[in-house]
């Protein structure tokens, strides 16, 4: 049975065939992640506006029709018209984090996320769809992991 926000459990996914992990709660739900902060809420309109921006130790540079998005000038994201690339620019901090999910939300599908366990980061992935509800997975987080 789907969560709220049509995220489903890791312990369905078993029994469908797509998952043979134990079951582990992620809690990536839109629904319960806190609002975007005002400097994110920037940041996604210049990505999707396509326009440069810098604003405190944010930055969006635009080549070749796609945003480069660097946090202290170190590169955490790559967003495209059809994909987003992620890297933790050599440091995985609640900020650059922060930064991540903030992208995801606004330009990836709904539901994936990045999140921290045990001091470890995870990406929470979209891997296709069991009837009406998405399905995800958890994998390890890797630099320049895509999403599409």
């Amino acid at each position: 049975m789907p969560l709220e926000g049509g995220i489903v459990p890791l312990s369905e996914l078993a029994h469908l065939g797509l998952w043979n992990r134990p079951s582990r709660a992620i809690l990536c739900s839109y629904q319960a992640t806190p609002p975007m902060r005002k400097i994110e809420t920037l940041m996604n309109a210049a990505i999707l506006e396509g326009r440069n921006f810098t604003s405190g130790n944010t930055t969006v540079m635009h080549e070749d029709g796609v945003a480069n998005v660097f946090l202290h000038g170190n590169k955490i994201a790559e967003v495209g018209d059809n994909f987003v690339t992620l890297f933790d620019g050599g440091w995985q901090s609640s900020t650059t984090k922060s930064r991540l999910n903030a992208i995801l939300q606004r330009h990836a599908i709904k539901g994936e996320c990045v999140f921290q366990k045990n001091f470890k980061w995870f990406v929470h992935k979209f891997v296709g769809q069991a009837g009406s509800s998405p399905v995800f997975v958890e994998k390890d987080f890797t630099n320049g992991m895509i999403l599409a």
